[in-house]
């Protein structure tokens, strides 16, 4: 889900977003070169959705953009985090990432004992087209 995603709701932002982490059964990243907006926490919204995933203990996959070259100080920072205790994926353009995000979904489907994940024709294709 998009934080766009969420529309007009009573909740404040971070509740909303922790939530839908809440809600989910895996953590999903796709990370690129902006960090995002600084919270109190002195993380971002990406930032606090990977940790409170972490606390939930929720399969998480990131896939990190290959070229960093206009990556923020806070985003290395938060990727080396990622990959201190995660392997991820790098992505260039979207057709191999579309691939290959589908490809972990299937295997987490299949890890499971009743797998959880429905993809139907072009369904990830088309979120992870609206994220990058």
């Amino acid at each position: 889900m998009l934080f766009e995603d969420l529309g007009g709701r009573d909740d404040d932002a971070q509740t909303a977003y922790l939530e839908g982490v809440a809600r989910s059964d895996i953590y999903l990243g796709l990370v690129a070169d902006r960090y995002g907006t600084m919270l109190p926490t002195g993380r971002s919204p990406t930032h606090e959705e990977y940790w409170e995933a972490r606390r939930l203990g929720l399969s998480i996959a990131v896939w990190v953009a290959a070229d960093g070259s206009g990556r923020q100080g806070d985003a290395r920072d938060f990727i080396s985090e990622v990959q201190t205790f995660h392997t991820t994926g790098m992505w260039e353009t979207t057709d191999p990432l579309v691939a290959s995000v589908e490809a972990r979904l299937r295997e987490l489907a299949a890890e499971s004992e009743s797998p959880w994940i429905k993809l139907g024709d072009g369904e990830v294709d088309q979120q992870v087209r609206n994220y990058t």
